[in-house]
């Protein structure tokens, strides 16, 4: 959430946050804290309603970002049946955690539960 008071129609609030009014932005950032590429929550229809309702949230602006990345750099295929073997959200009890890594160790999913699930 990055803190923003002006007038834009994007604008959002979460009572939770210290700053609860502003802008809600997914980042995807290198390992060296290069900001790649990012995605400015406009509401329901910022991601397709076919990948939350696969992926959720949180898996939908993953697999949305990382599509972004040039293939012949360093791409490789994370959805490879990872995500579809985590438990569902009804399944998972509070403050609990699941993690998937591949054969090959390159590439690891976790997904976690506190009120609400992170993928």
């Amino acid at each position: 959430m990055m803190p923003f008071s002006g007038r834009c129609p994007v604008r959002q609030y979460l009572l939770s946050k210290p700053n609860p009014v502003g802008l809600k932005i997914f980042l995807l950032g290198a390992p060296d804290g290069l900001v790649l590429d990012f995605l400015i929550y406009t509401g329901a229809d910022t991601i397709p309603v076919e990948d939350k309702q696969l992926y959720g949230l949180g898996g939908a602006v993953v697999k949305h970002l990382v599509g972004t990345i040039p293939k012949q750099n360093v791409m490789t295929n994370l959805n490879d049946g990872v995500a579809e073997s985590f438990p569902k959200d009804t399944c998972m009890e509070r403050r609990s955690s699941v993690s998937r890594r591949r054969e090959d160790e390159k590439a690891c999913l976790a997904k976690w539960k506190d009120k609400k699930s992170v993928l």
